[in-house]
């Protein structure tokens, strides 16, 4: 089809001038919406790399707290059972840390 004149009315640029500044105001906002988004990334990683590090130290503690009760319980026991007294017994130490661990 074509324009009886060839040139668009004053109406018809108002509408695709319009038209265009709509385009730029959804393309920012996308973007604002984008960066936002990113911003929101970067918080959770790093909530949950500080929450994964922390978990590590807990799980790190309860093992040195376990082997420090073990140990306790077993000089204890050493002690009480005068296993210390005997030279020959001390070579059983590592079996009992492998078998209370």
């Amino acid at each position: 089809m074509r324009r009886g004149q060839g040139k668009l009315s004053s109406l018809n640029w108002k509408l695709v001038l319009l038209a265009g500044i709509f385009q730029i105001i959804s393309f920012v906002f996308d973007q604002v919406a984008i960066q936002y988004e990113e911003k929101n990334r970067d918080i959770k990683f790093k909530i949950l790399s500080t929450s994964e590090s922390r978990s590590a130290y807990l799980k790190m503690n309860n093992r040195v707290q376990d082997f420090y009760w073990h140990l306790k319980i077993l000089f204890f026991l050493l002690h009480h059972l005068n296993f210390h007294l005997i030279k020959k017994n001390i070579y059983f130490l590592p079996m009992f840390l492998i078998k209370l661990g």
